[in-house]
């Protein structure tokens, strides 16, 4: 069997900022409850960590070969904790999310995914890297 080359993916999302937050949750009250829950809990997780300062290490270089990896710096780990979903709830929104049907409501299915994503990198006690960081 020949060697198959391992596939290293990046995912960058664009930065949220307070407008799409705003934005988010207006939207979220189209969904059905999980879905509305959902989403209001990710925008709330995101609005904690958008008081957080750009972080000042270096990091280092991101498997895809664009972008860096940073590492959160613990007091912030700390101080967004409470807010920060389990990785297994985060697994739960998303099969909530995939309910969305994008064609009756792919702003909505967009915001809560972008909400997600963001999710992920902070359980993951990350920066999120953005597409403003490439």
């Amino acid at each position: 069997m020949p060697d198959v080359p391992a596939w290293v993916g990046g995912s960058f999302a664009p930065p949220l900022t307070e407008t799409e937050l705003k934005a988010a949750e207006k939207l979220a009250e189209r969904g059905d409850g999980p879905v509305r829950d959902g989403v209001l809990t990710l925008v709330k997780m995101a609005r904690t960590f958008l008081k957080t300062p750009k972080s000042k290490a270096a990091g280092s270089p991101h498997p895809s070969g664009q972008g860096r990896v940073v590492r959160l710096d613990p007091a912030e780990v700390d101080r967004i904790e409470s807010v920060v979903p389990w990785r297994h709830e985060l697994d739960s929104l998303a099969g909530v999310f995939e309910g969305i049907d994008p064609a009756r409501d792919k702003p909505l299915r967009d915001a809560a995914f972008h909400l997600l994503w963001y999710g992920y990198k902070l359980t993951a006690d990350r920066e999120p890297a953005t597409t403003d960081t490439l």
